[in-house]
């Protein structure tokens, strides 16, 4: 017998399912998002690694800036080891194993179990499509034109803005610029040339110019926005002390999540990991009624019942539960994973290059957002830069190396 019966089950707090829930509560419609993670940053689960906490959350006052700051702090290898760290695809208690994805070829799957999802260490990059890669390819049922508004509303509400300039930024302009290109001004890029990466994260506090000279602790409210130091891969709960929502960088559970619970119509369940959508009707074209989930911590299953059911879980998680259940055929679940496919160039510079480059004799990775200058060539691809914290962008240089 089902527990509880709801409008509407999302299955999944990553980067989509919070934003869904958000739009559907504004509607009045009673909403229930259940993650399979941990939700940091919660009062309700204060040590989420270490004990269960609390079943669900619907209040944005439960909602703590400073606990996210304690559970997703800097410490690189706690956050980022795939076995054990705080930020890895697995159940919240970290003595138990993560868990395990066959894959039959040779690819790295780098996942986030948590409420927030994968967009817990995502670089914020919001560049809108290739127009040509919708209206000169004949398979898309859309234009481009239709996916605008959409862009329009994330890029508001975010917001989406121009990455700032740091010297790694600058040195990637002057070098697109010596080779030739120009810089584009408009979103939607038809033309090759190079840019400011469009971000979510606030821009930085005007006190951190450097003709400002800033002397202070980095905390909030003396600074608001992005600090310019390049942790946004770890949880991204910078400036410290800032309330939840006023974090710079706008990952789901920053942007999305309070959203959601201000309607009073959207309750988040975490540590909830679904295992079946409940199916009735016609074999081959069923109606969803619910879904079947066991609790990460006890082990325990149950049922929650649907008027519809949403899967929401990413690209792996999504196809995994369609299969896994009674669902129709459908020869495109499994297939189409679009996958980050790159080159990665890494290069050491003499002093009096960079010198008269950008006016530094060094330039540290660590320092500005995690990707902000992007060079585009439509029909191609493109380039952007790439800088993470310290031991990350070690590990990046030298296992993508030819040497490494």
């Amino acid at each position: 017998m089902a527990e509880s019966k709801h409008d509407v089950v999302v299955v999944g707090a990553g980067g989509d399912g919070p934003a869904l829930a958000w739009k559907l509560g504004e509607y009045g419609l009673d909403v229930l998002v259940l993650e399979a993670g941990p939700w940091h940053g919660n009062e309700k689960w204060e040590r989420p690694h270490e004990e269960p906490g609390a079943t669900a959350s619907s209040d944005p006052d439960d909602l703590n800036g400073s606990l996210m700051d304690e559970q997703l702090n800097r410490r690189e290898q706690e956050t980022n080891d795939p076995v054990a760290g705080k930020l890895r695809v697995g159940p919240a208690d970290r003595d138990r194993a993560p868990w395990f994805r066959n894959q039959p070829q040779n690819m790295f799957i780098w996942q986030v179990a948590a409420v927030g999802g994968t967009t817990i260490h995502y670089f914020g990059n919001h560049p809108r499509s290739y127009p040509l890669a919708l209206d000169e390819q004949g398979h898309w049922p859309i234009d481009y034109a239709d996916l605008v508004p959409y862009y329009q509303l994330i890029e508001e509400e975010a917001p989406v803005l121009p990455a700032p300039t740091t010297d790694k930024e600058a040195l990637f302009y002057h070098g697109a610029e010596e080779a030739g290109y120009g810089l584009l001004d408009q979103k939607n890029v038809t033309d090759e040339g190079y840019r400011p990466q469009p971000n979510a994260i606030a821009h930085p506090d005007e006190k951190l110019r450097v003709e400002n000279n800033y002397e202070g602790d980095f905390t909030y409210p003396d600074v608001e926005g992005s600090t310019l130091s390049g942790y946004h891969f770890q949880g991204g709960s910078l400036p410290l002390e800032a309330p939840v929502r006023e974090k710079a960088r706008k990952s789901s559970n920053v942007s999305w999540v309070p959203r959601a619970l201000d309607t009073g119509n959207v309750t988040i369940r975490p540590n909830t990991y679904v295992t079946n959508v409940e199916t009735e009707g016609i074999l081959g074209t069923p109606t969803a009624t619910g879904v079947e989930y066991r609790d990460t911590w006890t082990g325990e299953t149950g049922t929650i019942d649907a008027e519809v059911v949403v899967a929401a879980g990413g690209c792996i998680e999504t196809p995994r539960l369609w299969l896994n259940s009674d669902l129709p055929e459908n020869e495109w679940v499994g297939k189409g994973l679009t996958t980050h496919w790159f080159d990665w160039v890494v290069g050491v510079f003499d002093e009096d290059a960079i010198r008269d480059a950008v006016g530094t004799d060094t330039v540290p990775p660590y320092v500005g957002q995690n990707s902000a200058a992007r060079f585009d060539k439509p029909g191609v691809g493109g380039l952007e830069s790439i800088g993470m914290s310290p031991a990350l962008s070690s590990f990046a240089h030298y296992a993508f190396s030819q040497a490494g």
